[in-house]
């Protein structure tokens, strides 16, 4: 009974946490000027870890920046000089990556796409690890841990479940360093944990 509280506990935190930092919720406005190419990116509170990144279909960084904490970012996107085309804009934290899809033509620019998906959060309390992810999309999820030679030593593959949680215990392992990764069809994950 004790551990369903907790787990309860646990996962009541987790979506706590997750509803807040959707609060942050990044702004991209088109400047509505009459064959102005120009876009205005706006983002409450940001961490010091959010990065901004602007690519083009070649997945050429044409832009990039790793955002100060403040207040507020604001940023005008002048893109006339770009080749029409498709570019991707990314907006990535601790939590969650934020993508937009640009279209850029000779007289336009249009916001055509955006997605948004949490990353999972990794926690380590002396040699164990915990993560847990919200898995909106209830996509397949890969788990795997390698050990400091890079060798699988443990592979789960998790479908259908909205909130993925592990536990990772290391305490009986070997001394070495081991990384724990999560695939999801967007990206890669990790998280080292060194045992002495």
């Amino acid at each position: 009974m004790m551990k369903k509280v907790l787990k309860f506990t646990a996962t009541v935190a987790f979506m706590f946490v997750a509803a807040i930092s959707m609060a942050n919720e990044p702004e991209l406005y088109l400047v509505p000027n009459e064959g102005a190419k120009s876009m205005i990116f706006k983002l409450d509170s940001p961490s010091e870890k959010t990065t901004l990144v602007l690519k083009d279909e070649q997945q050429e960084v044409i832009f990039s920046e790793t955002l100060k904490k403040r207040v507020e970012y604001i940023k005008r996107f002048d893109l006339s000089l770009l080749d029409s085309g498709v570019y991707s804009m990314k907006v990535e934290d601790d939590l969650k990556v934020i993508r937009y899809e640009v279209v850029v033509t000779n007289e336009s620019l249009s916001i055509s796409d955006k997605k948004e998906s949490p990353k999972p959060v990794f926690r380590i309390k002396g040699n164990k690890m915990y993560l847990n992810l919200l898995n909106l999309d209830r996509e397949k999820v890969f788990i795997k841990v390698y050990d400091g030679d890079a060798r699988l030593i443990f592979s789960e593959k998790l479908t259908d479940q909205m909130i993925i949680e592990k536990a990772f215990n290391f305490e009986k392992a070997h001394i070495d360093n081991y990384r724990v990764t999560v695939e999801d069809s967007k990206s890669i994950y990790s998280k080292s944990i060194r045992i002495d």
